[in-house]
Formats: C-alpha cells, structure tokens, sequence
C-alpha cells in the first residue's frame, strides 16, 4: 500500500489485510521475504540506523505524536460504542486505552524517525487523516499479542511495555506470537539437530522473560542471538571452562554457576571472557571479609554472618561495583532500616518493627529495592492490608478461623516480602502448588495400598 492509497475512500475495516501488509510485511524469519519495494514499516525499521540528529521540525512532531495517537483511540473508542460508528474494536476501559496508546506512540516514534531518515514525509500528521487507520491497526496489533497467554503485563510492568513496543515496531504481532508461543524456537532446535534432551533444556533456558528479552535486544537478528547464546553456553560458560579460568574443580563451577546465572551471564554480556574475568576479581579482591568489614564499618567475622554467601555473589555477578553497591547498602541500613525511620516508614511501634524486621530481613530489602522506603511502605501495606483475613477469605473461600491456621503471621510476612507486587497471587500459587502435591501423596498412597491389596491372598 502507498500512501497515495491512504488519500483515496476506503472501509477501515475492508482494508484492514492491506494496512496490515503495509506495517508489518516480512515479519517472519522464516518466511521468504517480500520485494524490497513491499516490505513493511517494521522491516524497513529495523533496517534503519534510527539514531543520529533530528530536525527541528521532526522533534516538534514527535512531541506531537502521543497527543495525536492518543485523540485517535479515543475517537475510535467512542466510535465503537455507537450503533453506526466506522471502528474496528473497542477498549476494555480507559486504562487500557491509556496504556495501548502509550505503546503505540512508542512504535509511531520509531516508524516516524525511520520515515525521517528515508526522506519520506510524516506517517500521521494529525488525527483527521485518512492514515490514522494505521495507528488503529498498530493499536489492534498490540491488543492482540498483550495478554498473559503470551506472558504480558502491560498494565503492570513497564518493562513489558518496552519490549512490546520494539518487539511491534521492529517485526509485528505475528512474529511476537511465534517467537513467545515457541514455533520460531522449534525450528531453531531443529536446525541445530537438537535431540529431545537438548531441546528440554533449552525449553528451561528459553524461559518467557529470556524469550522477551532477547527479541526485543537484539532486533536486527534474534535467531542469531540464539545462536550466539549457544555458542557461549556451550564454550566459554562450560562447567569447563569455568573452571579452568577460576581455578575451581568442576563441581564447584556448576555449584556456583547454575544454569540461570549462565545464561543471565551469556544474555547480558557481549565478552563473555570479559565478564567472567571481572566476577572472578570481585570475588577474590573485591569481595573479601577484610574490604566487606571496612565497608561496613565492622569485624571480619560479622561481615563473613552479614554478606552471606548468596549476597556475594549477586554483588560479583551483577555490579560491576560491588564496593559501591556495599557503601549503599551501608548508607540504606543506617537511614532507611533504622528501627525509628521503620516504624515512621510502618506506622507500627518498634517493638513490631522489631519483631517483624530480623537483620537478615532488613539486608533483603535494603539489598533488592532501589527505592529502599517505598520497597518498606509496599511491604507493610500487604501484611496490613492486602493480606487481611477478609481478603484471604474472599480469595480461598474458607472460614476465617481456617484462613488464620494456614496463614499465621509469618507466613503472611513471607508473601508480603516474597511477591511483594502481588501477595494475593504468591498466596494462590502457593495453594495450587499444595493442592497439587497433596495430590500427589494422595494418588501415591492409592497406589500403594492397590499394590498391598493385590498381594493379598
């Protein structure tokens, strides 16, 4: 389609393959690819070396466009609320406009600039253009991949919302549903002559979140990037190799090293031998109960109890300063997880500060949150309000007297530090996860007492 066609009367919804092609033609790897002159928007984006300067004029736009994608969902919302209105869908409500419109003002971002930079004229210039169909169609794209059966969550995480964008404006919905649903990495295994224990464990290593990762950070080429994942994997993140390089036996790589670390390792690092060379100092120079205990201002030996060894290794493995990472900690632990800020943080006297707040639980949360206070006011919000009996009895359906035997206080401290975002659900998970075993033992007993049975003369 050109973008003449888009000047002529046409029926959105008649015309929609066609609006269709014109973004997202040649979004598959695997699929022939079209003639130059009809591939789509996404391809020619992420063909395009987008950065660089800007004109005056496209900077202005740019800051124009959210405002206009936004007027273009809305009117196409209200549209499909009317008997006779010209839409295509409809939004659930207006948080989900808000949030779709934010996404698609992120792809027309990219496909404006890529237009830019091919001496091609503005996409859409405002609302009242016949061309607002494609940003209709961007918004349908978007809806259609969005949901937790392809592991978004785009109303709560805005990382999801990043790699949705890039994932849309770089290739399109069909291949976010093959790249997620596991066919594009199917035919990968099969390429590589993968046999069924080789492809289990790259099902494990291929993880929903590594899958998100690696399509929307490696753009131009996501299978390459599976094959430089394995590339690495297989040699310089060997038990091996690791080995040999930190002087350990091989048991010690693999007890160090789990199959999550490599491949956090191999995704995250473009030299691998340079990463592993710095975890090494960290954990021999860096790292040690001498420099821990000057840090944090204590001895040797309290400093071996404080960062235990699991604390260690993510300083080694994931700053590239641990000293720094330590100083923070140590400022955090003296402002933030004082047992005065904690009860003004809490609203509870010092002495539940106290009871609920152990050391070890003040070093997690003063280590894993950047926002040390908000990280506290989240938590004591679950434990007061999101994990009440009244909400355990609405989610189990049980009498209360049953919802205070399986969830005693500390168990409630466990899910509102656990699943922090989302007590409620680490609470239902955790059920299922019961349910399940205590089917298990069941079906297992069943089982045994059919067997005594059977010998029974």
């Amino acid at each position: 389609m050109s973008e003449l066609d888009l000047l002529a009367p046409f029926d959105p919804v008649e015309i929609r393959p066609e609006l269709y092609d014109f973004l997202f033609a040649g979004e598959l790897p695997h699929a022939p690819l079209p003639d130059v002159n009809r591939i789509g928007l996404s391809g020619l984006c992420r063909s395009t070396r987008r950065s660089g300067n800007r004109s005056p004029e496209l900077r202005e736009h740019l800051d124009d466009i959210p405002m206009i994608v936004g007027e273009i969902l809305a009117e196409q919302d209200f549209a499909a609320r009317q008997p006779d209105g010209q839409a295509v869908f409809s939004f659930l409500d207006g948080e989900s406009r808000e949030v779709v419109a934010g996404i698609v003002s992120d792809i027309f971002t990219q496909w404006e600039v890529t237009n830019s930079k091919h001496g091609v004229g503005k996409l859409v210039a405002s609302r009242a253009e016949p061309a607002k169909w494609l940003v209709v169609e961007t918004a349908a794209a978007v809806m259609s991949v969005a949901g937790p059966e392809l592991g978004f969550n785009i109303r709560k995480y805005s990382t999801d919302r990043k790699y949705l964008a890039k994932i849309i404006y770089s290739w399109g919905p069909g291949f976010a549903r093959q790249w997620l649903d596991g066919t594009i990495v199917d035919r990968w295994t099969e390429d590589c002559s993968m046999d069924q224990d080789q492809k289990a464990r790259w099902s494990k290593i291929l993880s929903n979140d590594n899958l998100k990762k690696i399509a929307a950070c490696n753009m131009n080429d996501p299978i390459k990037a599976l094959d430089d994942l394995k590339f690495n994997l297989d040699t310089a993140l060997s038990s091996e190799s690791i080995a040999q390089k930190f002087g350990w036996t091989v048991e010690e790589a693999e007890d160090f090293f789990k199959p999550t670390l490599r491949t956090e390792v191999g995704l995250g690092s473009s030299n691998i031998d340079a990463a592993l060379t710095r975890i090494k100092f960290n954990l021999d120079h860096v790292l040690t109960d001498n420099n821990i205990a000057e840090i944090l201002e204590c001895s040797p030996q309290e400093a071996a109890l404080f960062i235990t060894p699991g604390i260690r290794k993510t300083l080694a493995c994931k700053h590239k300063n641990p000293a720094e990472a330590l100083n923070t900690l140590q400022h955090e632990m003296r402002k933030t997880m004082s047992d005065s800020s904690l009860a003004k943080l809490t609203g509870w006297p010092e002495d539940k500060v106290n009871s609920i707040f152990t050391p070890a639980m003040r070093r997690r949360i003063a280590f894993n949150n950047i926002n040390t206070a908000a990280a506290v006011t989240t938590f004591a919000h679950n434990l007061d309000v999101v994990l009440s009996d009244a909400n355990l009895v609405e989610l189990t359906g049980w009498p209360v007297e049953q919802v205070k035997e399986m969830f005693p206080p500390s168990y409630r401290v466990r899910f509102a530090i656990g699943t922090m975002d989302d007590p409620l659900r680490g609470c239902a998970e955790w059920l299922l996860s019961k349910s399940k075993q205590g089917a298990l033992i069941d079906a297992a007993r069943d089982a045994k007492l059919a067997r005594i049975a059977s010998l029974k003369p």
